[in-house]
Parts: C-alpha cells; sequence; structure tokens
C-alpha cells in the first residue's frame, strides 16, 4: 500500500495529528473508514494531496453515510459515525465496546423497541 492510499486510513492520532498515542481506538477508526467506503464506494476524506487528506481526517465531520445511501440502515450510520469521531476518547473504547453495543442494539431491535434493522449482524 502507497502512503498516499494509507493516508485514506490513518486516524488522527496515527498520523500524528493529535498528541496522543495510538492504540486499538485508532484501530476503530480505520474500521470506520473501511465501512464507510464499502457502503459509500468512496471513503469520507478525499483530496489532491496526503497533507489535505490528512488535514481532513483532523478538521471535516465526514458525511453521514445514510445521507449518501439512504438504505443503510440508521444503527450502522450510528455505528461508523461514532468510530470516525476525531477524539479517540468520543469513539468505542475498544473492540469489545463496540462489539457489546452492536450486540445490545441487535437485541432490542430483534425484540422490536426500534424499527430500524441493523442488518442482521450478531458478533459472539
Amino acid at each position: 500500500m502507497s502512503a498516499t492510499t494509507a493516508c485514506y486510513y490513518f486516524s488522527p492520532e496515527q498520523a500524528g495529528l493529535l498528541n496522543q498515542g495510538v492504540d486499538e481506538r485508532s484501530d476503530l477508526y480505520s474500521a470506520g473508514i473501511v465501512l464507510f467506503e464499502c457502503l459509500a464506494g468512496r471513503p469520507p476524506f478525499c483530496g489532491s494531496s496526503i497533507g489535505e487528506i490528512l488535514r481532513q481526517h483532523l478538521t471535516v465531520q465526514p458525511t453521514i453515510v445514510r445521507t449518501l445511501r439512504s438504505d443503510i440502515p440508521r444503527a450502522l450510520a450510528e455505528v461508523i459515525h461514532r468510530l470516525l469521531q476525531k477524539d479517540p476518547r468520543d469513539r468505542y473504547q475498544s473492540a469489545f465496546a463496540l462489539k457489546r453495543f452492536i450486540n445490545l442494539k441487535f437485541k432490542k431491535l430483534s425484540k422490536g423497541v426500534k424499527k430500524d434493522k441493523f442488518c442482521g449482524l450478531f458478533i459472539r
């Protein structure tokens, strides 16, 4: 993977734009980028240079993926939005926390608490 390609997936802290260490929350940010790109057909941040793309990671709020594709379940869009938070403290704090959230959301949806589907996603 080239540096130009890789910069699309850097978290702000991984790119050195935040004075914070890199931990698993950085990986969760990158996972959010991948999910966004899979669903939207493009990464959330694009630019003509590496510097422009990195600046967007720090300063530009990503488009809510449901505005690009209304068929994406609201709950999934919410997960992606939280994964793409600039500040690591605002993201899921671990992969386990993300898994727990998805499982709780799925249980609520399967009980009819909210009439928005979550793609049948259930992680064990």
